[in-house]
C-alpha cells in the first residue's frame, strides 16, 4: 500500500541519496534546501509498506501545479508508484482549487514523456521539448487514466 507525504527535514539526505540512483545529475541538499526555502514549492515523499519508493517535486502557483522533478526508485518502476504520486497529487491540489497539474520534459526524456503520455496527460511542443498538463476539475478525456473516480469520489 503507497502513501504520499509531505518530506520532513530530517529525510533530504536520504532524498539526495535517493535521486542518485534515479539521475545522472541528481541535486544537492543545498539544492533542495534552497528550492524548499520559498513557500510556493514542496516535496512529497512516497512510501510503500515503510520503504520511501518514490518523490515529486512541485511548485504551486494560483491555479496551476507544476511538477519540476518526479523520479522513481528503479525496485519500484512498473509497479504503480508513479501512478500512485500522480493520483495522490491531483486528490491534494484539487482540495486546494488547483485546476491544473503540468511539467516540462525534455524532448531526449523518453521515458518520462511515455510514462506522463500513458497516465493519461496531453502534451504540446515547447522550444525543447514538451509540456504535459493534465485538468483535474472539468475535463474528462483529460484525465489520469483509471483514477478519476478516486480523485473525483475518494472513499472516506
Amino acid at each position: 500500500m503507497y502513501s504520499l507525504i509531505n518530506i520532513y527535514p530530517e529525510a533530504l539526505p536520504f532524498l539526495v541519496e535517493m535521486e542518485k540512483l534515479i539521475y545522472e545529475n541528481p541535486w544537492s541538499l543545498e539544492d533542495y534546501a534552497a528550492f524548499l526555502s520559498w513557500h510556493k514549492n514542496y516535496v512529497y515523499l512516497a512510501e510503500s509498506d515503510g520503504s520511501v519508493c518514490g518523490y515529486v517535486c512541485i511548485v504551486r502557483e494560483h491555479e496551476f501545479v507544476q511538477i519540476t522533478s518526479i523520479g522513481i526508485i528503479p525496485d519500484f518502476h512498473r509497479m504503480g508508484c508513479g501512478r500512485f504520486i500522480l493520483t495522490e497529487l491531483a486528490k491534494k491540489m484539487k482540495h486546494s482549487r488547483r485546476r491544473v497539474i503540468a511539467a516540462s520534459v525534455m524532448e531526449s526524456d523518453h521515458r518520462a514523456a511515455k510514462f506522463f503520455s500513458g497516465v493519461g496527460f496531453h502534451y504540446s511542443r515547447t522550444d525543447d521539448g514538451y509540456l504535459f498538463s493534465q485538468n483535474i476539475w472539468t475535463n474528462p478525456a483529460s484525465r489520469i487514466k483509471g483514477f478519476y473516480d478516486q480523485i473525483s469520489n475518494p472513499r472516506t
